[in-house]
């Protein structure tokens, strides 16, 4: 969900009062470490602040870890509509009033574990912004009308959405993979709709949205120690009981389902294959990276490759994913595939699969998938928000483990230590490989197939098979 909006706050006078009591309390990590000040507030949020003299703008991410599932699946989705959506009924809301003075656009994203608010604004409207982060915290603002705005007409606003299908298919792969966790409770449902009751909402935001589970990270043209008063004064009032931030893992992930996705009829078939890997901040993440290029990527991917040559037609593959607290997701999307191909391409797909780990990765491969992973790096990290990524994975990555190897200084590295070796040990599943022996390089796998499932089900006869329908 995207949404945009405008203005501005001067900041007080007494400011300056709020600044020296912050200085005198700081913490000796607040000192910047590769350009960034780290601070924690005595409410317990964690800030990061990336000076950028001479910006334009500033860019902002709230960073919230979200272990509670709620009461129903859905729910989390029906809370970040009733907090930032202006398409519902009347009633006040002031948060898209205190973003209404910022004057940027801002995204909400619900990671299913984690949610990520992401604001840009100009630097004059710092202190806007950190209003805009008090309100966030202390939302009280829930109408009945706004929350029976979003389970009347939900279905028809979500199909309004920018591809709305690919949402839907990332909730439908994820409650497959993550019954019972935070991460697989993201589907709305009729029955959810239902069922669904305000107090509902504001249960799961109460107890997901603390101080003590969020960081926030500003890169801009702004004082480091100006900030964290600015934040300091702004929780001054603060009371909330916080809690122990406890993420839940995840085990016994399926593999090798199928899952049919109806999204009308004559539409174009589409085919979504996703598998879990282990986390950015494991020693697997990078090489089982390079595994799924060196098998779909284009154009020298294995997979791409045999396709071509079985007469499978002009497919196309892009790869994207997704990464969370205790795992990462890679989403292979299949284009221009036949319906009558389906069960040859698993099949061929799932071989090549078997085969890579029972033989020795070449050194071209190798070299194409690791150059490939960099350049995609580089060419990323020109973004001006490309710091605020990075951080946000470091925090994500912070809840399993007490460092982490995605600070912008040694990202580099990472790709420099992930050597042949270390890639084919992995394949092998050779001790070594992994010196935890926490988790397999691929932990599950699910494939999402979306288009008119009356004419694809037929060419799924070989796979054990669940058809989704939107009932909203």
């Amino acid at each position: 969900m995207c949404l945009i909006n405008k203005t501005a706050v001067p900041i007080k006078w007494f400011l300056a009062t709020w600044v020296a009591a912050a200085c005198f309390l700081l913490p000796l990590s607040a000192q910047p470490q590769d350009g960034t000040y780290r601070f924690t507030s005595s409410k317990g949020l964690s800030l990061q602040v990336i000076p950028q003299p001479g910006s334009r703008l500033c860019a902002a991410e709230i960073v919230v870890l979200t272990p509670f599932k709620g009461t129903y699946p859905g729910i989390s989705q029906l809370t970040y509509e009733n907090l930032f959506n202006p398409m519902l009924a009347d009633g006040h809301n002031s948060l898209l009033t205190v973003l209404g003075r910022l004057g940027g656009d801002f995204s909400v994203i619900n990671g299913g574990d984690h949610a990520r608010i992401r604001v840009t604004f100009v630097p004059e409207r710092l202190n806007a912004f950190i209003q805009f982060v008090e309100k966030l915290f202390t939302f009280t603002d829930f109408s009945q009308n706004r929350f029976q705005s979003s389970t009347m007409y939900f279905g028809t606003r979500m199909r309004r959405t920018q591809d709305w299908e690919t949402l839907v298919v990332h909730q439908l792969a994820y409650r497959h993979l993550f019954p019972g966790h935070p991460l697989g409770s993201s589907l709305v449902t009729r029955d959810t709709l239902n069922r669904a009751r305000l107090a509902h909402v504001v249960t799961y935001f109460r107890r997901n949205f603390r101080l003590s589970h969020a960081t926030l990270i500003i890169k801009g043209d702004i004082k480091p120690y100006i900030t964290f008063g600015l934040v300091e004064k702004a929780f001054n009032n603060y009371r909330r009981e916080e809690t122990a931030l406890s993420v839940e893992e995840p085990r016994d992930f399926p593999a090798g389902d199928v899952i049919l996705f109806h999204t009308g009829k004559n539409q174009p078939m589409r085919m979504f294959w996703f598998k879990v890997i282990p986390p950015v901040n494991h020693d697997a993440h990078m090489p089982a990276l390079v595994t799924e290029k060196v098998l779909f990527g284009m154009p020298l991917g294995i997979v791409f490759h045999r396709a071509a040559l079985a007469g499978l037609g002009n497919i196309r593959i892009e790869t994207d994913i997704q990464d969370h607290a205790r795992f990462s997701v890679v989403c292979n999307t299949v284009f221009r595939l036949e319906t009558e191909h389906i069960h040859r391409f698993v099949l061929l797909a799932r071989s090549e699969r078997r085969k890579l780990a029972l033989q020795n990765l070449d050194r071209k491969q190798y070299l194409y998938a690791v150059n490939y992973l960099y350049s995609r790096f580089k060419v990323n990290s020109a973004a001006f928000a490309n710091d605020l990524r990075l951080k946000a994975l470091e925090n994500l990555c912070q809840v399993d483990a007490g460092h982490t190897k995605v600070d912008q200084g040694n990202f580099e590295q990472i790709f420099q230590q992930v050597s042949l070796d270390q890639v084919n040990r992995l394949l092998r599943g050779q001790p070594g490989a992994q010196p935890d022996h926490a988790q397999d390089l691929v932990l599950g796998d699910v494939i999402v197939i979306t288009g008119d499932a009356e004419q694809i089900a037929p060419h799924l006869e070989m796979f054990p098979v669940t058809t989704y329908r939107p009932d909203w």
